[in-house]
C-alpha cells in the first residue's frame, strides 16, 4: 500500500488542530511559509499517533468483546496482536492509513475538545496576551481593555481620539481592526502637534445609561457611538488621563517657564 498520500492527510489533519488549538492558532494565524509547514507536520504526527493508538487499543476492545462472548480470549486477542504488529506489513500500513484518515476527519474537533479543557481552566485571555506580547499596539490595546483605561490614538489624518476598547484584540485576524467608544476627540495641530480636543462624549454617553434621567435618547445605546479605526492608520497611541492632561494644559509652553 503507499502511504504518501495518507501522510498528506497528516499534514492537512495537523494544520486543522493546530489552526484549532488554543495554544497554537494565533501563532499558526500569523505564520507564513515554512514556519506554517513545520507547524502542521508536527502536530500532524502528534495526531497520527495518537490516533494511532487508537485504533489499536479499539481493536484490542473488540478483540476482548469477542472473546468474552466465545470464551477464547488468548486466540483472538493473540491473533488481534499479529494482524497489526506482526510481520506482514499490510496490516500495519492499513492501521496507519486509518489513522491518517481519522487525523483529517477529526482533527479539527478533537483541537476544540482539548481547547475547551484548557479553557475551563484558565479562560482565553492568558492565551491571547502571550499570542500579542510582540505587537506593541495589540498589547497596550489589551491592556487598556482589560483595566478599563483610556487609550489615546492619532490617526494619520491627524484625527485625535481617546476612548475604551470595546473588545480584545484577535491575533487570528490578518486585517487589524480597534473597536473603542469615544470619550472625546479632536486633532492635533499641523505645526505643533498639540492636541486640541474639540468634542466631549462622556455626558452624552453618561445620558444613555441605565441612570440616566433623560429618556429624549432613549431610542439610543452607547454601541451606536462605537468606533471602528484601521490600525493600519495609527501613528501613535498611548493610554490616557483625563485629569493629567489638564494640567499639562495648564502649563506654560517650555520657552515661557523661567527657573530661579
Amino acid at each position: 500500500m503507499e502511504l504518501a498520500p495518507f501522510l498528506l492527510l497528516t499534514v492537512v489533519g495537523g494544520y486543522q488542530f493546530a489552526s484549532e488549538f488554543i495554544l497554537s492558532r494565533y501563532e499558526v494565524a500569523r505564520a507564513q511559509g515554512h514556519r506554517l509547514y513545520f507547524e502542521a507536520i508536527r502536530y500532524g504526527l502528534v495526531l497520527a499517533i495518537a490516533f494511532t493508538a487508537l485504533v489499536f487499543v479499539v481493536a484490542v476492545a473488540v478483540a476482548a468483546l469477542l472473546a468474552h462472548s466465545t470464551g477464547n480470549f488468548e486466540l483472538l486477542v493473540y491473533t488481534q496482536y499479529v494482524s497489526v504488529l506482526g510481520q506482514s506489513a499490510s496490516p500495519r500500513e492499513e492501521l496507519i492509513a486509518q489513522a491518517c484518515i481519522l487525523s483529517a476527519l477529526f482533527g479539527r474537533h478533537v483541537a476544540r475538545l482539548v481547547s475547551a479543557w484548557f479553557l475551563n481552566f484558565h479562560g482565553i485571555r492568558p492565551y491571547v496576551e502571550k499570542a500579542i506580547r510582540g505587537n506593541d499596539l495589540e498589547r497596550l490595546i489589551f491592556e487598556s481593555w482589560r483595566d478599563g483605561e483610556l487609550v489615546a490614538l492619532t490617526l494619520d489624518t491627524g484625527k485625535f481620539y481617546v476612548g475604551t476598547p470595546v473588545e480584545m484584540p484577535n491575533p487570528k485576524e490578518q486585517r487589524r481592526f480597534l473597536r473603542i467608544l469615544p470619550m472625546f476627540s479632536g486633532h492635533r495641530h499641523p505645526e505643533t502637534s498639540k492636541v486640541n480636543l474639540t468634542t466631549s462624549y462622556y455626558e452624552l454617553l453618561y445620558d444613555l445609561s441605565e441612570d440616566s434621567p433623560k429618556a429624549q435618547f432613549s431610542h439610543l445605546r452607547p454601541e451606536d457611538f462605537e468606533l471602528v479605526i484601521d490600525a493600519d492608520r495609527i501613528v501613535s497611541s498611548n493610554r490616557f488621563d483625563y485629569d493629567v492632561w489638564r494640567e499639562f494644559q495648564r502649563q506654560p509652553p517650555k520657552s515661557q517657564v523661567h527657573l530661579d
